[in-house]
Parts: structure tokens; sequence; C-alpha cells
């Protein structure tokens, strides 16, 4: 039987199961079973914890270990000496590694297939074998056998960005009151080509990587057509076959549209002449060699496996058609030789179309309604934070405005507020979405909470956990109600207790003195503010741990205060890449993130380790490729969130501005050999005695052999003055020195 994949918004996959049990009988329907084996590091993981392994060592070893498609632990150890060196360290060590071979690949358990769904035309029991599975009726028979023996398998994929159009269309009709329908939109819409055409394409369905985004700004889409043609045509085949570079060229009129035949022009005349669709393969052959269309989809399909007797048998036919049609024999044989050539790259339309309405109605709503449009893609990612982390980057490059948590405003999901997007609380690890509904729920019914102590008296301690509320805190969710982050939670056992302590006096009948008591207002903006850094955490440990609860940096980032300081230093940035050509070598300072040690599986470094990783500074961030050479002595400094100087070439055959590493420093050496002296510039409010005293504070606390200047500018004259202060240049310097005279003002002396 065919195998049939339908996409369904992720959310309500269950209800088209549900469906579909109803209308053919719940007894004929039935989800399909998988086996998980134990992978690579799975069954060290295993392994490791039955003979009481260290868990942070057995997580090490793992780490040395690749994942993913054709990956094993025998094929890890024979590439990689360092591996191998480890395994034959200690007997317990090889123990580990020999019974972890043997069961290697082994079934570790059971599991419901992802999508799988077969369909009878009578009982599935009078077929297959079945199991229980909790409450659901799965076969005992994985998906092949059921193929086998000749039963309907059917996927009901779970397809994001059907539920980020369901959110998006909800998100615009509650805040514009607008009524989006997305089967009406018009085709022909002049911003949504502009989008695609500027690359502005993050969150744009099939749209999003960067050599989609380069060829989009060289194709310039503006119908329907296009955008379906872009779909099919980025694939390895195409691009490396000529066949986009000659439809882009003809698009533009920079080559002109030539057709084989005249009669091909209906046909072909859609792209430009190039066979694109395997359905103008079919259409070709119709045409012209007079096959049926039940014919020429058998040529499709042999076409597309490249069996040469069967491909010889359809030239005769095709060749013998034409001529029986008046085309020369010539003119058949070339014909069908270029449409052999396409057909081997050509795509399925029919798929392409599908996919491409739903490009394109993700396309328009961010053209229309950005805010919205974002605000959904976030809601569906917030258990991804990498995702979530690139739409904030996007939109900050598009002014959007992402306001922190709040408990006091924040929704489950990310919610649009004023124009702006407001975090969800769902979103901050730890929280999840029964204490996230919870406290919007309370806030809604009862107003806003006043304090932390105010939040867990009226909120399900079950639910809302320390946990909860420790995450809640490090994520900023709590800023608005008077304390700042460290004294909140410090206060959260205690507030818990307290809260359980009233519960249970209230469930007793008791009171308190002050039972009646209103509860504690929301804090003014002005009470917030004042209690805001009162015993705050320090600025590292604050960002840190906002980190660890959101995935990434909200309120700040390490780098912020710094950054035009190391920019100086350096000489490069990220942006100023662009105008750089490609081989020079730039040097750019900035903080390590997204690391991936990966081990070379072929060449002449096979077994080796390399890395590949982002460099992000104040105006974005370029992927980096540390090739095996660089990376034995760069392993160790190639480390998440290091602040680093990198030394690189720029990477001539990628299609977006990448770097090549050469060298990379930690900010702290490359700042003491190279910097003499720390300059301040003191102008208009910044010459006072208190900034004075306070970067003399600073200095005290940084003592050290470099020198201190300021250039202090008084009725537009400047002037230099070397002061007697030895300082220490340190990265903890340079965020004090910033709070009290601004990044913009701080500049440096060299050796």
């Amino acid at each position: 039987m065919p195998d049939i994949d339908i996409d369904f918004c992720g959310n309500r996959r269950e209800e088209v199961i549900e469906y579909v049990r109803q209308k053919y009988g719940n007894d004929c329907v039935c989800q399909i079973i998988t086996f998980g084996t134990m992978a690579s590091r799975g069954v060290l993981r295993d392994v490791g914890h039955v003979l009481d392994f260290d868990l942070g060592e057995v997580d090490k070893l793992c780490k040395k270990v690749p994942q993913g498609p054709g990956a094993s632990l025998a094929a890890a150890l024979e590439a990689d000496a360092e591996l191998k060196t480890l395994r034959d360290s200690t007997p317990q060590h090889k123990r580990l590694f020999d019974l972890s071979l043997k069961l290697e690949g082994l079934a570790r358990h059971s599991s419901i297939h992802a999508a799988g769904v077969v369909i009878a035309d009578k009982p599935l029991r009078e077929y297959v074998p079945l199991a229980k599975n909790g409450d659901d009726v799965i076969t005992q028979w994985q998906m092949t056998e059921l193929e086998e023996v000749g039963l309907l398998k059917m996927d009901f994929l779970g397809l994001k960005t059907l539920t980020i159009l369901t959110e998006a269309v909800r998100l615009v009709k509650e805040t514009c009151g607008v009524e989006v329908d997305l089967g009406k939109l018009p085709l022909a819409d002049r911003e949504t080509y502009a989008l695609m055409t500027r690359g502005e394409t993050q969150g744009v369905f099939q749209l999003e990587s960067s050599g989609m985004r380069e060829l989009l700004g060289r194709l310039k889409p503006d119908t329907f057509e296009d955008v379906i043609a872009v779909l099919a045509l980025y694939r390895p085949g195409p691009l490396g076959s000529g066949m986009v570079d000659m439809f882009v060229r003809r698009k533009h009129g920079e080559e002109p549209v030539q057709y084989p035949h005249d009669d091909l022009r209906p046909v072909l005349e859609p792209t430009y002449g190039v066979i694109v669709y395997q359905e103008q393969v079919m259409q070709i052959a119709n045409v012209i060699g007079g096959f049926s269309m039940a014919d020429a989809d058998n040529l499709r399909k042999a076409m597309g496996k490249k069996k040469p007797e069967v491909m010889a048998k359809f030239k005769d036919q095709f060749v013998a058609g034409a001529k029986g049609r008046n085309y020369g024999e010539k003119f058949a044989r070339e014909l069908f030789e270029t449409m052999e050539y396409f057909a081997g790259y050509g795509f399925n339309k029919s798929h392409s179309t599908a996919y491409a309405l739903v490009t394109y109605q993700t396309a328009w709503l961010k053209a229309h309604h950005p805010i919205e449009f974002v605000a959904a893609n976030l809601t569906v990612e917030s258990g991804n934070s990498d995702k979530i982390k690139e739409f904030l980057d996007d939109a900050r490059r598009s002014t959007l405005r992402v306001l922190p948590p709040s408990v006091n405003a924040s929704q489950r999901y990310f919610s649009v507020e004023n124009g702006q997007i407001r975090y969800g609380l769902g979103a901050i690890k730890g929280v999840g979405a029964r204490a996230a509904d919870l406290i919007a729920a309370e806030r809604r019914n009862k107003g806003p909470f006043g304090s932390l102590e105010d939040l867990c008296e009226r909120l399900d301690a079950n639910a809302v956990n320390k946990t909860a509320l420790e995450a809640m805190v490090q994520a900023g969710a709590l800023d608005g109600l008077g304390r700042a982050r460290r004294p909140t939670f410090e206060a959260v056992e205690a507030a818990l207790r307290s809260s359980a302590v009233t519960r249970e006096d209230r469930r007793r009948g008791q009171r308190l003195l002050f039972a009646a008591a209103p509860a504690t207002p929301a804090p003014t903006n002005a009470a917030a503010a004042n209690g805001a850094t009162e015993g705050e955490w320090p600025e590292h440990e604050r960002l840190t741990r906002e980190k660890e609860s959101l995935g990434f940096y909200l309120s700040g980032h390490p780098f912020e205060k710094r950054g035009a300081f190391l920019r100086r230093l350096a000489g490069a940035s990220t942006r100023s890449l662009a105008s750089q050509e490609p081989g020079s070598t730039v040097r750019i300072a900035g903080m390590v993130s997204g690391v991936r040690v990966l081990q070379i599986k072929q060449g002449k470094n096979a077994g080796q380790k390399m890395a590949r990783f982002q460099l992000e500074d104040l105006e974005g961030q370029v992927p980096v490729t540390c090739f095996a050479r660089a990376f034995q002595t760069a392993k160790d400094r190639i480390v998440e969130d290091a602040i680093v100087f990198l030394t690189g070439r720029i990477d001539a055959n990628s299609e977006e501005k990448a770097l090549l590493l050469d060298q990379i420093e930690p900010a702290a050496e490359v700042i003491r050999r190279e910097v003499a002296g720390l300059v301040l510039f003191l102008h208009g409010g910044l010459t006072t005695e208190g900034t004075l005293l306070r970067i003399a504070e600073a200095g005290e606390r940084h003592r050290g052999q470099q020198h201190l200047h300021l250039d202090v500018e008084e009725d537009g004259t400047c002037y230099r003055i070397r002061t007697d202060a030895g300082i220490h240049i340190s990265e903890a310097l340079l965020d004090e020195v910033s709070l009290i005279v601004g990044p913009e003002n701080m500049s440096f002396t060299r050796m």
C-alpha cells in the first residue's frame, strides 16, 4: 500500500485520531509500536548507573561519544584515541565499555510511534497481535512488518507551523479585532513578497535558512508561482546542477527564455522554460510522446530511480510516439535526454504547492501582523530556549520589544501588551503549565499580587512550589514586587512555610490578629525601583541565574558593559564583516555561545575533533568553525559564555559571513598584554565630585600595575589627567566603571 503522510496542527492531532476511530471503528484503528534501543550514549549512562559510576564522570564520557544516525560506541572507540585511553585507564572503565558494547543496539523499551496510525477494513486483532500501552491499544508489530502484510499505514504528523498560524490568527483577533481568514488571503500581496525579497524570514515556513534567504534575494519572488518554484529549487541537486542560476537569470531577463518546442510553452512558461517539476516531465511525455498519464507517471518513477533497462524501453516508446505525432527523431531523442537530466532533480509540484501556501500564509502574517506573529512563534517554541533566543534577537533587530516575565502581567503563553510582546510564565524552566495558569487565573479573579508572601498565600503550594518560585525570581518575574531578586530568592522558603501555617490556621477556623487586614497593595513603580537594587546579586551572577531559568540572557548581557571597550581594542565587529573581503583575516571580541564539538568522519583528519559555535557581540553574531588543527590548542578556550578575542579568516565558501578560527584568547589575557591604561571621558554631568569619588573607590577595589587616565572636558576644552592610582583592568572593573560613566566613555592606551 502507499505511504500516506498528512500534516495537522500539533495541538489537535489527537482530535484527528479520535475522528478516525469513530469513522472506521475503534477496533479497526490503532497506533503503532516502536522500540527505543540502547544508543551509544544512552547505553553508557545505563550501564554506568548499574555499576555505580559517578554521574558526572559518566556524563563527561558520554560527551566524547558522537550521537545521531549511524553513530556507534564501537566506531567512537575506533576513531578517538583519547576515548580509547580512558577506556583502558582502569579495570572499572574497561568493564563499563565492554558491557556497553555488548548491549548497544538492543531494544530498551517500547513506546508509541510519533506519527503512525494503521487503519484496517475489519478488527485489527484478526491481522496483528495487539498490546496495551497505558490506556492505548497499540500493535505489537512495528511499521515495517505492518507494511509487509499489506496494511495501510498513515502518518498523522503534528506540524507546528499550523499551530503557529492558529495562534497568530487568535492573537490578531484578540488584539486588533480583525478576523483573518487564511484561506482567502490575496496571493498578490506586495508587502509579503517584499518581506521575502529582503530575507526577513525568521519564522517563515521553509524560508528560514541563510541559504534560502540568499536565494530569495537573488530570485526576488513576486508571484505565488515563484514561491512554489523556490521550495522546489532549494535542494542540493538543482543548486549544484546550475538549474537555479538558469531560473534566476531567465526570470530577470538576463538570459532569453527558450522552449524545446513551441508546443511546450504552456507546460514550461511558469518556470521560464526550465523543467522544475515532475509533473512537467509527465506533461511533456504526454504532449510530445503521446504517453497516457498512467504511462507518464511510470516514466516519472523510472527516471527517479534511474534504472537503465527500464529507461531504454521508455525512450524507444517516447521516440516512436513523437515520430507518430510528426516530431523529428533527433529532436525526440535530445528532448528525452533533457527530460532525463532534469527529472533527476525534479520535485513534486503538488507537494511544493501545498507547502508554498503555508509559506505564503506565514509570510503574510509576518508582513502585516509582526507582533502577533512573533508572539505566536514564541508560544509554540516555548520549550526550546535556542529558538526563543533566535526570535528575540530577530525582534530586537526589527525594533519589536519583548517585555520580561511578570507575575502581575504575564499569561501562560507569550501575549501582546500595548503593542509589545510579554514573556510567558510557562516558558520559564521549572514553572510548568499548571503553575502559570493558576497564577494568571488568580490575578484575573482577585487582582495583582502585592508581595512574595501574598503570592504564596493565595496559590496552591503543590502547584506553585519552591522550584517554580525560585525559577520565576531568577527570571525576573517577581521584579515588580518591591524587592531585588536576591532577597526575594532567599525569602522563598520562609514565605512558603508562613503561607502553609496561615492556610492551616484558616482551615482550623482560627484567625490571627491581623487576618482581616487587606492584602498588601501592589507596590508603586517608585517603590519597586527603590527596592530593585538593594541587596541584589552582582551583575554577572544575576545574569547567570537569569540564563539558568530562561535559557538565555533577557534583561542584559555579560558583554554589554564592556563590549564597546573590547570592540575598540579588537578593531572589528560582527557588523563590520560585511565590508571585508572573503579570505581576509579579522580580530573580533565577543562571547562564545552554541558550542558543538564534532568528530570528523572522513579524510586525513578522520577521528579527530573540531568545533562549531557562534561569536556574539553588541552588533550581532557570526558562526565560527574551528577545524581539527586549531581545535587541539583552542579546545579549552571554546567554552559557553566565555568572553574572548578571536582571530580568524572570513570563509570564502560560505553563503553568509562566517569565520574560520585561527586563534582564540580569553579577553583578560589580551587586556593584560596589550592595554597600558584605562581612559575615562568625563563631560557634562560626569565631572561631579560624586562621580570622581565612585571612580576612585572602584580603582581601590582593583589595584594593579596599569594606569588610570581621565579625559575631562570643561568649557569646550578637553585635557587629560593621569591619576596616581595603579589599577588592574579586569572584566569586573570594566563592568563597575561602565555603570559609573557609561560604556561609550571608556577607552584605553596601548602598551
